[in-house]
């Protein structure tokens, strides 16, 4: 009767169809923390099950102390670069243990880790490091990056390198810096089918949230495992790395 009015002025649900949108429908409340990090409640993971294993691959495993300790020791690294909060750092691996202290190293930076897969074409990985700005990449011996990044490239694996030099008392403590719930956590890609790849940017608390959903809805506990299946340019690869 009147397509001019603005759709603000329309009541397109009743009073009772509001509450049961805005209640009813709410979903169970989850006790999760609003002012906390991914890596702080890992470090307290880490506190809680030290010697239990953490992360394994190809027949070894690195203990929750043992992946703690060497993801301190890269993000103080990175933190001596000059990586600080919500800075982009590449994180260019194939599965393996490194992967794990590379993606825990950049977020104990303060930083957000853009995940790239080493099978993407040489075009998309030289797009995604060059439009997400990342300041520093980390990689994986044998992995080739693009001629076009300027950037600084730290090697994760090989011998005497950063994650295979013995660790020391100062790899233990872990290292304080100022970001928040409201900080990138990560960046990751969409598939571009629909046109260029768009960087998405999770913070922190959305994906403590996801964290602690997977949590209750799948019923986690200790003794349980997740397996690194997903690509780990696919979001649905920080689902498997982040169960708990």
């Amino acid at each position: 009767d009147n397509p001019n009015q603005p759709l603000s002025s329309l009541s397109l649900v009743t009073e009772t169809e509001k509450q049961a949108l805005l209640e009813a429908w709410k979903g169970k409340a989850l006790p999760v923390p609003t002012d906390k990090t991914v890596h702080q409640l890992f470090e307290e993971t880490a506190q809680r099950h030290k010697d239990r294993p953490a992360v394994t691959y190809n027949g070894q495993s690195w203990t929750y102390g043992e992946l703690n300790a060497k993801a301190n020791r890269l993000a103080r690294i990175l933190m001596d670069c000059g990586i600080s909060p919500d800075d982009r750092v590449g994180v260019l691996t194939k599965p393996s243990l490194e992967m794990s202290a590379a993606v825990l190293g950049v977020l104990k930076a303060g930083a957000a880790f853009v995940p790239i897969d080493p099978d993407y074409p040489d075009q998309r990985i030289e797009y995604i490091l060059q439009d997400s700005g990342a300041k520093l990449l980390l990689k994986q011996e044998g992995i080739s990056v693009p001629d076009s990044y300027t950037g600084d490239v730290i090697l994760l694996d090989g011998s005497r390198t950063i994650l295979s030099l013995p660790l020391d008392e100062n790899d233990e403590g872990n290292p304080e810096t100022a970001v928040t719930a409201e900080n990138l956590a990560y960046m990751i890609y969409t598939s571009g089918t629909t046109g260029q790849p768009k960087g998405v940017m999770v913070e922190h608390h959305a994906l403590v949230n996801l964290c602690f959903w997977h949590h209750d809805a799948f019923s986690m506990t200790a003794e349980d495992r997740s397996a690194k299946y997903a690509g780990f340019g696919f979001d649905a690869s920080i689902w498997e790395m982040f169960p708990t």
